[in-house]
């Protein structure tokens, strides 16, 4: 469904900051909305979600990035980096967000861990390539007690491990089951030419991000792994 959004002008010249869809305890932002007329124009989720618009007056914003000097207002990243440093969930490295990074299994675990509210925890992860001195390690046994992830099954966790995407999408799944999120939404991937390539765990929680714009694919590609 193809939406119109106008901003009110009363207040001065008004832009929008930011569309974003509130899912549970996650924003999903949409990007590809374009300006006509004042009036912006951009397609609704597959989903039925609400979709939250921030509007500020020229020259204003209310977003930040922490002062990552490899961040720009202009990056089609630049409000998801804002909204993860704003509620650090990530803090970057040396002044540096490097958005065109590798992410490993463990980082993922360990953002999931901090947006949970970093949880008090017993006991300590048994994997064979995490140590309790390790800093994943107290994400790593948070995501084991809680079923986001059992790690492999020669028991190594894979901390330094790339995620696959289709790896990532099974984790926020789990992670919007374990807050009680509804996780009803499922989209038809029958226009992807590379389902054959999935692990089939996957395909749910790729048809549920599908669903939510967590995932939009490349294409006619998921790309899971």
């Amino acid at each position: 469904e193809i939406l119109h959004l106008y901003s009110l002008k009363e207040e001065g010249a008004r832009h929008l900051e930011c569309l974003a869809v509130p899912f549970c305890v996650m924003r999903v932002y949409i990007k590809d909305y374009t300006l006509s007329e004042a009036a912006y124009t951009f397609t609704m989720p597959a989903a039925n979600v609400t979709v939250n618009a921030t509007f500020v007056t020229s020259g204003g914003g209310s977003m930040t990035t922490a002062a990552f000097k490899d961040v720009a207002k202009a990056d089609w990243f630049y409000d998801a980096v804002a909204y993860v440093s704003d509620k650090e969930l990530m803090t970057g490295i040396n002044g540096s967000f490097n958005p065109q990074g590798v992410m490993t299994r463990g980082m993922v675990v360990t953002i999931l861990y901090r947006l949970a509210g970093s949880p008090g925890l017993v006991g300590q992860a048994s994997f064979s390539d995490v140590a309790p001195s390790d800093a994943y390690a107290r994400p790593v046994l948070w995501a084991s007690q809680n079923g986001i992830t059992n790690g492999y099954s020669n028991n190594a966790f894979g901390v330094n491990d790339p995620v696959s995407r289709e790896q990532l999408v099974a984790f926020l799944l789990r992670y919007a089951k374990l807050r009680n999120c509804d996780v009803t939404a499922s989209a038809d991937l029958s226009k992807f030419s590379d389902l054959s390539t999935f692990d089939g765990y996957a395909l749910p929680a790729m048809k549920w991000a599908v669903a939510h714009g967590i995932v939009q694919g490349n294409g006619s590609s998921l790309v899971p792994l």
